[in-house]
């Protein structure tokens, strides 16, 4: 968040405000603007807003009269610039204060921007207890598949292995002639359902290759990890290649590709995830987290591509939506199965 205070009076104060309104625009979706008028009603500072032309800032007017104190305001303009956890980063006034590479800085934290999950006493003792679960104890005989101790495993592998597909499969010759009759409402949640599957199976295959396929200690699983990390591949061009057929506006399309940083929905579900790549949480933890995310919050986007299926619309985006919702829906039985194997449950 960035805190720019204000008074109407200031003369300085409009060319700021005029540059945190660009900031806002910029980075939509990733930081809130807020314009603090420090000497006048809510309404004189709307007017002000209204009179420069600010249409993207929070503008609001200071309650408590020891705010400014607090923030160390002496001049105006003033600004404050906090991190997502919650700590003051920069505060000053325009020489402390430099826009936006301050901002830049604080943004391009993985502290900053990505919360970790909260520590439980149950959470430490699930990690203590891992240390000897014999799907994470180093194996020393990983490096060979046979023979196999886990078949059923080694099942959900074979399973997954018989359903490859390739994204030349989908046929979007129809998609585009349907894509034009759709209303604006409908493209629009077309749009994000796209948006967010293209973020999300990145996600996923980042936790995957730098995190389960090498805790995970059984060759069999890691054959499956292995698989599903192809697969997860083949999903995100998918979602690639229908963002480039249906979008033809360059900089719309830039937006729909960026959404962890451009869309508030796409991003907050993005970063529950990304938080259970951290292993200060269990594996336990970290297997459910990451099931939920492809078994539960993918299920709804699924449902709402079934609709156009249901109205025989864009047959290339609903048959591809079948094969990925087959693939995810595996993912989340094979967390289940890992789940219930692990011995320290």
């Amino acid at each position: 968040m960035v805190i720019d205070f204000f008074a109407p009076w200031c003369k300085a104060c409009p060319k700021a405000a005029q540059k945190m309104d660009e900031l806002a625009e910029k980075h939509s979706g990733r930081c809130q603007f807020v314009l603090v008028c420090v000497d006048g009603s809510i309404e004189e500072a709307r007017k002000f807003a209204t009179t420069h032309g600010i249409q993207r800032c929070i503008v609001t007017a200071v309650v408590d009269e020891d705010a400014p104190q607090s923030y160390g305001v002496s001049g105006l303009p003033h600004t404050t610039v906090i991190a997502p956890s919650g700590k003051v980063a920069k505060n000053g006034n325009h020489t402390e204060v430099t826009l936006p590479d301050d901002l830049d800085a604080v943004l391009g934290t993985e502290e900053a921007i990505l919360p970790a999950p909260r520590q439980s006493r149950v959470s430490e003792e699930y990690r203590r207890l891992e240390k000897e679960d014999p799907l994470l104890k180093e194996n020393p005989k990983r490096w060979v598949m046979f023979p196999l101790q886990h078949p059923e495993v080694w099942e959900m592998y074979k399973k997954h292995e018989a359903s490859f597909w390739t994204a030349e499969e989908i046929d979007l010759a129809q998609d585009s002639k349907d894509w034009v009759n759709l209303n604006e409402g409908e493209q629009h949640f077309i749009k994000h359902v796209l948006a967010f599957f293209a973020a999300s199976d990145g996600i996923v295959l980042e936790n995957l290759a730098s995190q389960f396929s090498s805790e995970i200690q059984i060759p069999e699983a890691r054959a499956f990890y292995g698989f599903q990390i192809a697969m997860e591949n083949i999903h995100s061009e998918t979602y690639s290649l229908l963002i480039e057929q249906y979008i033809k506006d360059p900089k719309e399309r830039e937006n729909l590709f960026d959404a962890i940083h451009t869309m508030p929905p796409v991003r907050e579900k993005a970063h529950w995830a990304v938080q259970w790549m951290n292993r200060e949480a269990s594996f336990a933890e970290r297997l459910v987290a990451f099931a939920a995310v492809e078994g539960v919050l993918f299920s709804g986007s699924f449902c709402a591509i079934f609709w156009l299926k249901k109205r025989g619309l864009m047959p290339g985006l609903t048959f591809s939506n079948e094969l990925i919702s087959r693939d995810e829906g595996l993912h989340a039985d094979f967390a289940c199965l890992l789940y219930q194997m692990m011995r320290v449950l």
